[in-house]
């Protein structure tokens, strides 16, 4: 028998007991309603109606206990919350530099590390996350732009670059009375005013090279020779073409010789040089143990040739008539012919004797300005019916990629950490671009 006494239930208690439940209940609701729903953002979100609620998920819940029995306006503003939620996440990711991109940025936009960037546009990510045009010049339809360096350049042949400094000749014009120079211009100062390393009194000056000695250059107009700081060293020579340094030594060729002066001592004779070999003596380039030059004529001279860097019998590599640039690195010769619009440019192996010439293309018009770089068999052309640079990989695979197009009569190449430069006689410039 159950002996707890019993308070009777009156109206007034009767009441109170009934609202306690009713408050009970919409706790509950308020409770399920925020478990299930999305957390929002704590400050400065964005509602579906647009107005800014500056309120956190747990202030929301405490809002819609307070408004009393209305569980429907609870549910509307829950499902309000979650799409601020989904909205505010979304601006954030598409807009701008977020950590990892999240791997999500709006249309047209690629992630690039940390940042959405445009590949089309931005000139540190152009074309792909890791191409940047350094300075060259502006990212356009995802390619670096060249850079014009100096304008106005009456004929611009040779190239070179030392330290900060661009260097090249102008050939001149001798129909126009246009005297040649040598030049020379600051990296960081695009169109800047060149200075002439050496007053001219005529046109000529072609090939050019530079060392901390000076700079070196031949001079192929009329009576030909080697020329340091405006000083002649060797001549007149009959025909002289190009010329490379290598450590203390300027090496050149004439159309029938192959020569070898220290770069202190210009002029000044080396034993076993000359050495009288050829018909149409052009391009040279050195390796740690040889001498490499081409032979353009179109008799049995013409061809690839090499020779001990301290002398001795020349020994032809590959007969090639009308064999014109040459470039040595990475193991491997790339050669060009002269001729226009078919001229072909070749690689082969050194490591193989003889060679076994591969042809890296063909139907080039005088292709020119030779260059070997990270792989790459790098040319210009100089012809009638086309002008750009393209490239190749040494090793053959892959296809022709043009590098630049429509620039007139490339003449000459050369490479730094983060550009390639170039001369261009169509347009009487010296350019550059990023390093493809």
């Amino acid at each position: 028998m159950d002996n707890r006494t019993q308070t009777p239930i009156t109206p007034l208690l009767l009441v109170l007991l009934l609202g306690a439940c009713t408050s009970d209940d919409a706790a509950a609701t308020d409770t399920h309603s925020t478990t299930n729903a999305p957390l929002t953002s704590t400050a400065g979100t964005t509602s579906a109606s647009g107005a800014t609620e500056g309120v956190s998920s747990s202030s929301t819940t405490e809002d819609s206990s307070t408004t009393g029995t209305s569980n429907t306006s609870n549910t509307s503003t829950t499902s309000n919350t979650s799409n601020t939620s989904i909205t505010s996440e979304s601006d954030t990711e598409t807009t701008g530099p977020v950590d990892g991109c999240g791997g999500i940025c709006a249309e047209g936009l690629t992630c690039c590390g940390d940042l959405c960037v445009d590949l089309e546009t931005d000139d540190e990510h152009c074309g792909s996350c890791t191409k940047d045009c350094h300075d060259a010049g502006a990212c356009v339809g995802a390619i670096c732009q060249p850079v014009v360096m100096a304008a106005g350049q009456d004929v611009p042949e040779g190239l070179a670059l030392f330290d900060d400094t661009v260097y090249w000749t102008v050939y001149g014009d001798p129909q126009m009375g246009l005297n040649g120079a040598v030049r020379k211009l600051a990296k960081d100062d695009p169109l800047g005013t060149p200075i002439d390393v050496a007053p001219m009194t005529g046109p000529g000056p072609a090939f050019i090279d530079v060392d901390a000695t000076g700079v070196f250059w031949t001079n192929v107009y009329a009576t030909g020779s080697l020329q340091k700081n405006g000083q002649n060293c060797v001549g007149p020579l009959d025909d002289v073409r190009a010329l490379t340094i290598d450590g203390d030594y300027v090496y050149f060729v004439s159309r029938k010789t192959i020569q070898k002066v220290k770069t202190s001592e210009c002029g000044a004779p080396i034993n076993g040089f000359p050495v009288i070999h050829g018909d149409d003596n052009y391009g040279i380039t050195v390796d740690a143990n040889y001498i490499y030059w081409t032979d353009k004529s179109n008799t049995k001279d013409g061809g690839v040739w090499r020779m001990d860097k301290g002398g001795g019998l020349p020994t032809l590599l590959t007969a090639q008539p009308l064999a014109f640039e040459i470039a040595v690195g990475d193991g491997a010769v790339c050669y060009t012919t002269y001729e226009d619009p078919t001229g072909y440019v070749f690689v082969a192996d050194l490591d193989l004797d003889p060679l076994e010439p591969k042809s890296l293309a063909s139907g080039q018009p005088l292709p020119n300005g030779l260059a070997i770089d990270d792989g790459y068999c790098y040319w210009g052309t100089s012809g009638m019916k086309a002008d750009y640079i393209a490239r190749k990989r040494l090793d053959n695979t892959g296809s022709v990629e043009t590098i630049i197009d429509g620039d007139l009569g490339i003449q000459a190449l050369a490479f730094d950490e983060f550009h390639l430069y170039y001369t261009a006689v169509g347009s009487k410039t010296v350019s550059r671009i990023a390093r493809p």
